[in-house]
């Protein structure tokens, strides 16, 4: 089938694991595919996902079942990757990341907001990815302020678009932001509560 883009219905919580087997096996050129609130889906069904060699853009928004086990899947199977929406992937964590780090190399935007991922892990996804422009990164709790600084400033140069939590602005180094601006980076500050819902 020459399918190549594929929005499933809004919180559609019917599609499962099988369903993008099935969808793998019979649509290998999809480019954009869309499974936000799908939340079925494991890292199993990531998985099949992973044979998609021509998936540019992927959105899994939501999805509370997957860890970085699946998104190591993605990472490795899915070359052309440029976009990735992992908003709100409660159990996306480092090992996600690193697979991301490693292999996700023409990944250009990358939304990770509410992941469970460190200032390590940031710091080596931020150092690493040479073609990403744009990331989306509010409440990443277990980022340290220190965390923060380390991978804004491996990234510096290369970011193009950045969004954070407006409490960071009065406590990320002035030069820093400075440096950021200098470089091109537009910084979009949110004032968002820590709320988890349940996707």
């Amino acid at each position: 089938m020459k399918l190549n883009v594929c929005n499933i219905p809004y919180r559609c919580n019917s599609i499962t694991d099988d369903g993008l087997a099935a969808l793998a096996n019979g649509c290998k050129k999809i480019k954009l595919l869309n499974l936000c609130y799908c939340n079925k889906i494991t890292d199993g069904g990531l998985g099949h996902l992973a044979s998609l060699e021509e998936l540019t853009n992927l959105e899994l928004r939501c999805l509370v079942r997957i860890t970085g086990i699946g998104i190591s899947s993605i990472a490795i199977g899915c070359k052309s990757l440029i976009e990735l929406d992992l908003k709100r992937c409660y159990s996306v964590d480092d090992a996600g990341l690193w697979a991301l780090a490693r292999y996700a190399l023409n990944l250009r935007q990358l939304t990770i907001s509410y992941c469970q991922v460190t200032g390590l892990g940031l710091c080596h996804l931020l150092s690493s990815l040479r073609c990403l422009q744009d990331i989306k990164m509010v409440h990443l709790s277990w980022v340290s302020i220190e965390g923060f600084e380390m991978a804004l400033r491996a990234a510096c140069g290369r970011l193009k678009k950045l969004k954070m939590l407006i409490g960071l602005k009065t406590v990320l180094s002035p030069e820093l932001l400075q440096m950021l601006q200098a470089c091109g980076c537009r910084i979009r500050w949110v004032n968002k509560p820590l709320v988890y819902k349940d996707c």
